[in-house]
């Protein structure tokens, strides 16, 4: 594990408080999430911090790639700008 991504680890647990606060002030419950950071090296290691179970965050994950697989649509307020 690089310097960088030790950094990174080490900063999620605050990242995600942040996250799960600003959610929840913005939509009035609690929603679910994952962030995941990684290196675009070849080598390089992914990081993941998420408010929910292993299994709950490894569905969704599963679910949105399947979506992405199936070809869905990019939402306008998520292109790359």
């Amino acid at each position: 594990m690089s310097k960088a991504d030790t950094l990174v680890s080490q900063a999620l647990m605050d990242l995600a408080a942040a996250i799960e606060l600003w959610t929840e002030k913005l939509t009035g419950k609690r929603l679910g999430f994952c962030l995941m950071v990684f290196s675009d090296e070849k080598h390089g290691t992914s990081s993941y911090i998420s408010n929910t179970d292993r299994k709950l965050t490894a569905a969704a994950l599963r679910e949105l790639l399947d979506r992405w697989e199936e070809g869905m649509a990019d939402i306008p307020a998520h292109v790359k700008h």
